[in-house]
């Protein structure tokens, strides 16, 4: 079995349990032992399996959102001079901060002009 790595979010070791019940397929399942973290735990039939969700490291919901807004996004042209935000559809202007969004904070990438 592979090593299982620090809680990616305390860095707290975690612990891997099995839930067996008669009649059914075990399930094992990994979550941190700080129970103030948050993480959520990875669960799976295989006990390997379930080792390699953890360790992949699975960013919460906000954290992945934000990652996205980072990644630059052509905008869709309206007219010249100006553009609409690919992700809340808002006219975003080529000549004020044009690298993100005024409104929802999207990076921006209007190519070469």
């Amino acid at each position: 079995m592979s090593e299982l790595k620090p809680c990616p979010f305390c860095g707290s070791k975690p612990k891997i349990f099995t839930l067996k019940r008669k009649g059914y397929v075990d399930i094992h399942y990994i979550e941190c032992v700080n129970r103030k973290c948050n993480e959520p735990f990875s669960k799976a039939y295989d006990e390997e399996e379930v080792v390699k969700k953890w360790n992949t490291r699975h960013y919460p919901p906000e954290v992945q959102q934000a990652v996205e807004r980072m990644k630059p996004k052509e905008p869709m042209y309206s007219y010249e001079g100006t553009g609409k935000c690919p992700v809340c559809r808002d006219l975003v202007n080529t000549t004020e901060d044009r690298n993100f969004c005024w409104n929802c904070g999207q990076a921006l990438d209007w190519g070469e002009e």
